[in-house]
C-alpha cells in the first residue's frame, strides 16, 4: 500500500526538494516511527508502530487508493 505525504513545511521540502512523497507503508512507518519515539523499549516501538499504521489507515483514501497525510496532520 503506498503512502502519499504532503508537505507544507518549509524545511521539508528543501529535504525531499518537492512538496509530496510517495512510499510503500512500511517505509513510512520505518521513518515515522523512530522520529516519534525515539530509541525507546522494543515493545514501546512495536506499540508505536499499531498507533502510526492506524492513523495512516485512518487516512486512506479508497477513491484513489492510497493514504492521504500531511506533515500537518497530527495538529488537525
Amino acid at each position: 500500500m503506498k503512502v502519499l505525504i504532503s508537505f507544507s513545511r518549509d524545511e521539508n521540502i528543501k529535504y525531499f526538494g518537492t512538496s509530496q512523497v510517495e512510499l510503500d507503508l512500511e517505509e513510512y512507518l520505518k521513518g515515522v516511527v523512530p522520529s516519534e519515539i525515539g530509541n525507546a523499549h522494543i515493545e514501546a516501538c512495536a506499540a508505536q508502530a499499531v498507533v502510526a499504521r492506524n492513523f495512516a489507515m485512518s487516512r486512506f483514501k479508497k477513491d484513489k487508493g492510497y493514504i492521504q497525510i500531511s506533515d500537518q496532520s497530527s495538529k488537525d
